[in-house]
């Protein structure tokens, strides 16, 4: 059972051809305890047989002595980061989840901020030279420690969800752990701290 002052994402539904995870978070709501429930699908498995998100995520609540009765369910696609997107046009740059969210986890709030950032700079320089065309934004994206880091999650991503065996999946998460959190820290992490 789950501690109710414990975040938890669970990959359980990957070998179940949902590439993504179910998550369990602590909350509050008009200053009372809840969790907040939920689960993520990349859509890379789309072409197999899975079943039905809120059935999954069913599954996982009632593992954890909850049911999903009578709530209302809450679905947002996601656009991810992929270095091949074309993020500006002239008088036009996107950032956030429209210029690309995080593809392992689908997070956004944080990526942006740090396409404000970008975005900011990127106006500036405009606004001193007075050429809009944002030619150079897509470069400055990916040139940052912002697009380096959502270009290895894209990579990552596209390997992790694939690998779909149950066996694969409890032994990779247990043997590699420490080497997973390593090099996250160094490569997927942190990014926002060399912005500085």
């Amino acid at each position: 059972m789950h501690d109710a002052d414990v975040a938890y994402l669970d990959f359980a539904p990957v070998p179940l051809g949902i590439a993504g995870y179910t998550w369990d978070l602590p909350t509050q709501l008009k200053g009372q305890p809840m969790r907040c429930w939920g689960i993520y699908d990349t859509n890379l498995l789309a072409d197999r047989e899975r079943p039905p998100l809120a059935q999954a995520l069913a599954n996982e609540m009632q593992r954890q002595g909850n049911a999903l009765v009578d709530i209302e369910l809450q679905g947002h696609p996601v656009h991810w980061f992929t270095p091949f997107s074309r993020l500006s046009v002239p008088r036009v740059i996107l950032i956030g989840d429209a210029a690309g969210a995080d593809g392992i986890f689908g997070e956004g709030i944080s990526i942006a901020l740090g396409y404000g950032r970008i975005a900011a700079e990127a106006i500036c320089d405009a606004s001193a030279r007075g050429d809009f065309s944002f030619q150079d934004y897509r470069r400055r994206v990916l040139r940052s420690p912002l697009g380096q880091a959502l270009t290895v999650r894209t990579g990552i991503t596209h390997i992790l969800y694939r690998l779909h065996w149950a066996w694969f999946q409890r032994f990779f998460w247990r043997l590699f752990k420490p080497v997973v959190a390593a090099v996250a820290s160094v490569l997927v992490l942190n990014w926002a701290r060399r912005m500085r």
